[in-house]
């Protein structure tokens, strides 16, 4: 970790190598540093303690990325329509024993159309959302913004937001929904109030971290799957409050 980290408010971090030469990170909450390397930097308000063991990199992106792989072969059973020429509506029609609405979208379509303002959702009472975004990249920096039900903490709790194509994304809006991209590098500058699952991270605002739990489809069972922040790179950059 090499980075300010203004607060953690709640709970408690892991990492996997050092904590570098002026980095400060402010436990908020009283939580523990598990460091697994040496602290060359600042811990304040909380104990460092050694972590119980090596993070398994591997075993955490194939895990992840088999994740990611197994929601975008999910068959789409809801779609989207533009309304009121700028407002884009994503409309839920869950099924199956998970109760479970799926979306396929690209990133081009979604987060990079200037014509849109507005981005709503219907959930039709559905217990979990997937939306399926196609795309090696995206750049999310023009005027639309989520608005209605994806700022309801019920929504962000169930939406996943899976860039299973995607290599690199820019968000520079507030993003509702977990989102989960194992082989991206995720660059931030506003809220992302979900959880985050990437392969590296520069974060420049805030993450808030709901209870993400959604059901993976896995060989022919289901697994949850419940993520925090995760990121799988040696070096974590940011400045936040958390």
């Amino acid at each position: 970790v090499q980075a300010t980290i203004e607060n953690i408010n709640r709970g408690s971090i892991e990492v996997g190598g050092d904590i570098s030469a002026g980095s400060i990170i402010n436990m908020n909450s009283g939580g523990s540093a598990a460091v697994g390397g040496t602290v060359f930097g600042t811990v304040q308000n909380g104990p460092v303690v050694p972590l119980g063991s090596p993070v398994d990199i591997s075993g955490i992106q194939s895990t992840l990325e088999a994740a990611s792989a197994a929601l975008a072969a999910l068959t789409a059973n809801s779609t989207t329509s533009v309304q009121n020429g700028n407002q884009l509506v994503f409309d839920a029609q869950p099924g199956g024993p998970q109760n479970q609405a799926v979306f396929n979208v690209t990133a081009a379509d979604v987060f990079e159309n200037n014509s849109l303002a507005q981005m709503q959702m219907n959930a039709n009472g559905a217990s979990q959302i997937i939306i399926n975004v196609s795309g090696s990249s995206m750049t999310w920096n023009n005027g639309m913004n989520q608005v209605g039900a994806f700022t309801s903490n019920t929504l962000r709790e169930i939406v996943v937001w899976n860039f299973y194509e995607a290599t690199s994304l820019t968000v520079d809006r507030n993003l509702n929904g977990a989102l989960l991209a194992p082989d991206a590098h995720l660059t931030n500058s506003t809220n992302i109030d979900g959880s985050v699952a990437v392969a590296s991270f520069t974060q420049r605002g805030e993450v808030h971290l709901p209870t993400t739990v959604v059901a993976v489809p896995e060989a022919s069972s289901l697994v949850l799957m419940s993520f925090g922040l995760i990121t799988l790179a040696p070096f974590l950059r940011r400045r936040i409050k958390r």
